[in-house]
């Protein structure tokens, strides 16, 4: 039996494994290092040698690397050679690599056989069909790593070192308590994201802890690893409030905002045509439609409907019949088959369409960098703007302009106007106020290589060509578009939503801060709590209550702090708590170690008192929570009180697998059917048995082994006269 490694061991491997690559200089194709390559291992060196965290800490940590210049090389590097130093001591490692999408699937696949190649044929897919956990290397979508945690198949104790690719997606709730799972002092976990935040509340902290590297994708622009430079232009869209309806339900007719936002995406999407086929980009003054495009969009429906538009515009049709291509644009998105979603994106790859249009689908894992034109709805999350952003960031050399592209990055604001002047000025200021930009993800509105942060375009204007024209308000079929491209109308604007998002505040005072204060122990009700109900406002979330309450936000939108204060008046009293002792730990260790049932299983039965949560339960073991609420306490201790001793288990030899094929061959019965019996031993599943068969499960509890082997003995076998008659399926009676 292979060795299996500890903390220790997995440490020593992940050292020699970073020292390695650093003294080689190059992956093990040959490829030298990038810079941020080089500096993400350098900073990991040092990480794992740090004197002040402990060894369970260190295996512990997350990269913050922009989209496009290696991060995936740089942990399939790591991967590649910790597995190296593991086997010089005959220890076989079990990696898991976590992704969120089947096509990172297929994508970090590729990086392996690109950039360790000697793994190439050590890699199993779990997922899109695959079902493969025998190799030491797998990757995995996050839902299918929730469902095989939830189900114990993977866990701390088979897995040495856990990768999670686009880490931010792994910040759910229920995915942080996942996590906990792998809360150990034995597992490397390991964390690689472009945007560590996924929203105000959630970030990969919460996961992974501490930062091992962190670079900018403006760093990484003027540090010549990323597009010749990002410019950011901005639309802001007034679409023409329809003619108010007269009648018994009028008022929410007009109120709509369902309405409103079909009115929105109609209005979007006609200026999205117009600015492919009229744009410029301002720093060489050529067309936008000059480089492949990606349209980011609401939904599915408002995609298939710009493809058409786009399509339709003459302009547009005539350039695509000149370069030879299929039509302007395609749309790709999640409600197509994935047949159809691949052809359609090899069709556009190869540049066949000018543009693609797409939602959900183009926000991780797409790789193509002609893409230089992005235009993008509003969205509302900052690490989806980052990930958009990042899909047109990738470095790209024009072969017939013979030069390196810069990305040109169209933001644009959408509200519906009204006929009053003090409302619809009024409503702009609020659509403004609330924008997420993507200036908030590079700091600035317009990046160059080579150029020092605060860079002016008016400090250097012989490096340009001639701008294009400074904008102003245009109409278009009746709406009023704001057209923003130059560098200063854009800064202007962003100065405009911060006085606007200051004087919208209100200034939390210490006694505000108290009474906060007071309502949480007075209640027990946490932020998460507080926050989990469907009339919580838009916008407010846990971690901003709790910046309010730990003083590092001293401001707050009044609507929300309204809410809050209300909220937590109208609740009672919390029930007093009591103290965990260390013997009560030990008496709940000591019950889930006797049951063999861990907090997930424990939990997953109808009766559970309201408010218990794994998470809550972990934490009572660990230590790091010392009060619980006695009916959560006492109903835990009950349960566990009420289940019987784990069964002892059996190991599943080779030849134990073996001859249960061999029965289920000469049957010709398999699992589902087998279990149509009536005594089939409580807890006996087809799904069981199966893993048995394909080695993913090497133990058995020794009553249900039996009973699946006896019953197989009993059966004829295949294509054989029953004994009882009555058919041809080999069963005896009972099934």
């Amino acid at each position: 039996m292979a060795k299996k490694a500890g903390s220790k061991d997995i440490l020593r491997y992940l050292q020699a494994s970073v020292a390695a690559l650093l003294s080689r200089g190059h992956f093990e194709n040959g490829k030298e290092f990038r810079p941020t390559q080089r500096e993400a291992l350098e900073a990991y060196a040092k990480y794992l040698k740090r004197s002040d965290l402990t060894d369970a800490e260190k295996l512990k940590g997350f990269f913050e690397i922009p989209t496009g210049v290696g991060k995936t090389a740089v942990f399939v590097a790591i991967i590649a050679g910790a597995h190296d130093a593991a086997k010089k001591e005959g220890v076989e490692l079990s990696t898991k690599i976590v992704v969120p999408t089947i096509d990172l699937m297929q994508q970090t696949d590729e990086a392996i056989q690109e950039f360790a190649k000697s793994y190439a044929g050590h890699i199993g897919h779990y997922g899109d069909g695959h079902k493969n956990l025998k190799k030491p290397i797998t990757i995995m979508t996050y839902d299918a790593w929730a469902d095989l945690t939830e189900k114990g198949i993977i866990s701390a104790d088979n897995t040495d070192i856990l990768i999670s690719d686009e880490a931010h997606r792994g910040t759910s709730d229920v995915r942080v308590d996942l996590f906990e799972e792998f809360n150990c002092a034995r597992a490397a976990r390991l964390a690689f994201t472009a945007t560590a935040r996924f929203d105000v509340e959630k970030s990969v902290h919460q996961t992974h802890e501490r930062q091992i590297y962190y670079k900018s994708l403006s760093d990484a622009v003027r540090g010549d690893e990323s597009a010749e430079y990002i410019q950011i232009q901005l639309r802001i869209i007034r679409v023409t409030p329809p003619k108010k309806k007269k009648g018994e339900f009028a008022d929410a007719a007009n109120n709509n905002d369902v309405n409103k936002f079909a009115l929105r995406k109609a209005a979007w999407n006609k200026r999205a045509v117009v600015l492919f086929a009229e744009g410029t980009d301002r720093r060489t003054g050529d067309p936008l439609s000059d480089n492949q495009a990606g349209f980011f969009t609401f939904d599915t429906t408002q995609a298939d409907d710009l493809a058409q538009k786009l399509n339709a515009n003459t302009m547009l049709a005539h350039k695509a019949a000149a370069r030879g291509c299929k039509g302007v644009a395609v749309s790709i998105h999640s409600n197509m088959p994935r047949k159809e979603q691949k052809q359609r994106m090899n069709d556009y790859k190869a540049g066949k369409y000018m543009a693609v249009v797409g939602d959900e689908k183009f926000k991780e894992g797409f790789d193509h960098p002609p893409m230089k034109t992005i235009v993008d709805c509003p969205h509302g999350s900052l690490p989806d703007k980052a990930q958009i952003m990042g899909r047109g960031a990738r470095k790209w050399w024009n072969p017939v302009k013979q030069r390196w592209e810069g990305l040109t990055f169209i933001d644009t604001i959408v509200y519906v106007g009204s006929d009053d002047p003090e409302e619809d000025e009024r409503l702009r200021a609020e659509a403004l106020r609330r924008a997420v930009l993507a200036a908030d993800i590079i700091d600035d509105v317009y990046v160059l290589k080579g150029k020092p942060k605060g860079y002016r375009d008016e400090d250097d204007p012989d490096t340009l060509e001639p701008p294009c024209p400074k904008g102003g308000t245009t109409v278009i079929d009746g709406q009023e578009v704001e057209e923003i491209t130059e560098p200063a109308q854009i800064r202007e604007l962003l100065n405009e939503r911060m006085r606007l998002r200051r004087d919208h505040m209100i200034e939390i005072t210490s006694e505000m801060r108290k009474q906060l204060e007071d309502h949480m122990r007075r209640t027990g009700v946490g932020s998460k709590a507080l926050v989990k109900v469907p009339d919580a406002p838009e916008g407010l979330t846990a971690g901003m209550i709790d910046s309010w309450r730990n003083g590092t936000s001293t401001t707050a939108d009044p609507v929300h702090w309204n809410w809050v204060m209300a909220r937590y008046e109208s609740l009672p009293d919390e029930t007093p708590t009591i103290t965990i002792t260390p013997t009560m730990r030990k008496q709940l260790e000591d019950h889930a170690r006797r049951t063999g049932v861990g907090s997930t299983a424990l939990v997953k039965v109808p009766d559970v008192p309201k408010g218990l949560t794994v998470h809550m339960i972990y934490s009572w073991r660990n230590g790091t929570v010392t009060t619980a609420d006695p009916v959560h306490w006492n109903w835990v201790m009950a349960r566990y009180e009420s289940l019987p001793d784990e069964t002892p288990t059996i190991t599943i030899t080779p030849a134990m697998r073996k001859q249960l094929e061999d029965h289920v061959r000469r049957t010709g019965v398999g699992s589902k059917t087998l279990l149509q019996a009536k005594d089939v031993p409580e807890g006996l599943t087809a799904n069981m048995i199966d893993r048995w068969r394909n080695g993913t499960v090497t133990t058995a509890d020794p009553v249900r082994w039996n009973w699946v082997m006896a019953r197989y003995e009993s059966l004829p076998d295949k294509g054989q006269k029953p004994k009882y008659g009555g058919g041809g399926s080999g069963l005896t009676p009972e099934f």
